[in-house]
């Protein structure tokens, strides 16, 4: 009996409690920029042109013939005119125009992203050599008081 309760007390004795603690702090930062632009151009043109010209062409021709004989190779007057006008005129008119429009759109998009993570752990780790701390004494103290009474009824049978 004696050794028992030797042996049941080292063993309380020899535990010890241990503690950890783990702290875990994380910080983020994010900075976002972002630009954009964008820029339209629009022009036109137009061209318009116009020729004309006219053109006038006269052309006359002329016929004459005269004959006079007599001393008697006979005909005596013989006399014949004859005139041919004519008159042309011609216009041209050209007429033409073109047009080109252009369109230009230009779109510019820049994007910055700077992310700053920081992350820190701290392990603390307290180990207490004490075999029952705190309120635990109690609960070893009646356990202890258990078996004695448990042994001293037991001896007390045998008596």
């Amino acid at each position: 009996m004696k050794y028992a309760v030797l042996i049941l007390l080292s063993i309380v004795f020899t535990f010890c409690r241990s503690n950890r603690n783990l702290d875990s702090f994380v910080q983020t930062d994010t900075e976002s920029a972002s630009t954009a632009s964008s820029v339209q151009k629009d022009s036109a043109a137009s061209q318009t042109h116009r020729r004309d010209s006219t053109s006038d062409i006269a052309s006359e021709r002329q016929y004459i013939r005269t004959t006079w004989y007599r001393p008697d190779g006979t005909i005596r007057k013989v006399q014949e005119s004859g005139r041919e006008s004519e008159r042309t005129s011609m216009a041209v008119s050209d007429t033409g125009s073109s047009a080109v429009h252009v369109s230009e759109n230009k779109a510019d998009s820049t994007r910055k992203i700077k992310l700053k993570k920081l992350e820190t752990q701290q392990l603390k780790e307290f180990t207490d050599s004490r075999p029952v701390q705190g309120s635990e004494w109690g609960w070893f103290a009646g356990a202890f008081v258990l078996i004695v009474v448990i042994f001293g009824y037991i001896e007390y049978k045998k008596k």
